[in-house]
């Protein structure tokens, strides 16, 4: 008796999930050199979709072994690259995944960073993993339609402090108390940390009096503007409006 013919919908699934969304890919097969993705990097990409229907019509050869098999392996690739095209909301036409890559040790370091992109003033859905434990890789759904990408801190970022100078010095880049928009104006340390006549001379301490004065807050309201930082957020291509 032969055995039961495999179920092609069960491996097309199983393909669509795995090998089209190129998780189980060996990195070495999207990267293949490592000065393709140097330390510090971002690299924005296109999803050659042809190569993906290639690498889904390779895989699924395995169902070609006995002979008139052919057509199944081709009808199961055929159905992976639908349901992953449909997944990442690309439809039946001629568009094509875009993507980015980053490799930083802001990603080792900062495992909770928010992620988003978009087409317009619409977001879109970012399916990101680590492929390296510095090396982001995300890919966007609806394909060439995106038009920015965002990488920031997390919400709970949001904290008192200071910025550092070219130098690795503490500077308080200073806000308009109307507006709480920066205006331009800058503290630098030897203005807020201890001072000669201070118990806290050579120290980090920030002597509060001396920092409130050199920024203008009349308040302590007005020094906590002065000192909060928000998450930071960097955007690549256009900003959505109200972003």
């Amino acid at each position: 008796m032969p055995p039961p013919a495999a179920d092609p919908s069960a491996a097309a699934e199983l393909l669509a999930e795995r090998l089209y969304s190129l998780r189980a890919l060996p990195f070495c097969h999207l990267v293949p050199h490592p000065e393709l993705l140097p330390h510090e990097s971002v690299r924005f990409f296109h999803v050659d979709e042809y190569w993906v229907r290639s690498l889904l019509l390779g895989a699924s050869s395995v169902a070609a072994s006995r002979p008139g098999a052919t057509g199944t392996a081709r009808a199961i690739a055929d159905a992976a690259v639908a349901r992953g095209r449909a997944t990442a909301g690309l439809g039946a036409g001629d568009d094509h995944r875009t993507g980015v890559l980053i490799r930083s040790r802001l990603i080792a370091q900062y495992p909770g960073l928010r992620i988003a992109a978009g087409a317009g003033g619409a977001a879109v859905t970012v399916r990101a993993w680590y492929p390296a434990p510095d090396v982001l890789l995300c890919l966007f759904d609806r394909g060439s339609a995106v038009t920015w990408f965002e990488i920031g801190e997390p919400a709970h970022a949001l904290h008192f402090g200071f910025d550092e100078d070219a130098h690795g010095g503490l500077v308080l880049n200073t806000r308009d108390p109307r507006t709480g928009e920066p205006d331009g104006h800058q503290v630098r340390q030897d203005r807020f940390l201890g001072g000669k006549d201070s118990p806290a001379h050579g120290s980090r301490a920030v002597g509060f009096a001396r920092l409130a004065e050199a920024a203008g807050a009349r308040s302590p309201a007005g020094l906590a503007l002065q000192l909060i930082r928000t998450p930071e957020r960097q955007f690549f291509g256009e900003p959505p409006s109200g972003g």
